[in-house]
């Protein structure tokens, strides 16, 4: 800890700053008869707000071979009011070579961002091995901060193509769904169906 002096009473600025705050008092006397004491110490803290913006770049995620991208998700999906409007904005950037990254949003351009989970990617990222993510997160009050707890990407490549099962002459109601594959946990979901529908479900590694 590097301590600095400061005056009872007078708002002090640290020179050095960080998340980690400790009190030393130094007590002396002329007469060693007589000794001083501290009964209590309080101490009042003005805290600096959020950053009001910031961006995080995914590392690299190397899908194998060309690739269709489906939909990006993350969570939470909401965040503090005060945050304000797409406090949570992703641009996507997809290449062949590991080394060129141009971000873009759904249309396809670096003027757009994904502003709601689950958006299908745009078409322009497909057919590409390599793919990262821009995390953009701001603030309207920078006493509050948006959050992203995790991200995914759906994709499919000719390495792994996606499971697909189709029913037909469902009538409507509630279906109990078990999904199953080698190396992953078994899913048991219910499927409420009316009319034509499609659901995409992820399975877990084990």
């Amino acid at each position: 800890a590097t301590y600095e002096a400061i005056t009872p009473g007078v708002l002090h600025t640290f020179a050095q700053t960080g998340n980690d705050l400790r009190l030393r008092i130094s007590l002396s006397s002329n007469n060693a008869a007589v000794t001083p004491t501290v009964s209590d110490v309080s101490i009042q803290v003005n805290e600096l707000g959020y950053a009001a913006s910031g961006s995080l770049d995914s590392s690299t995620f190397d899908t194998g071979s060309a690739s269709n991208f489906i939909t990006l998700t993350w969570n939470p999906q909401s965040q503090p009011a005060a945050t304000g409007t797409d406090a949570v904005r992703f641009q996507l950037a997809t290449n062949d070579d590991d080394s060129t990254w141009d971000f873009v949003g759904p249309d396809g351009t670096s003027a757009t961002y994904y502003t709601v989970s689950g958006t299908p990617v745009a078409t322009a990222s497909n057919n590409h091995r390599y793919v990262r993510y821009r995390a953009l997160l701001q603030t309207s009050d920078e006493q509050y901060t948006p959050g992203i707890a995790d991200v995914a990407l759906t994709f499919t490549t000719a390495c792994t193509p996606p499971g697909q099962t189709f029913f037909s002459n469902l009538s409507s109601g509630t279906y109990q769904a078990t999904i199953t594959k080698s190396g992953y946990a078994t899913l048991n979901v219910q499927v409420n169906v009316s009319g034509n529908l499609w659901n995409t479900f992820q399975l877990n590694p084990l």
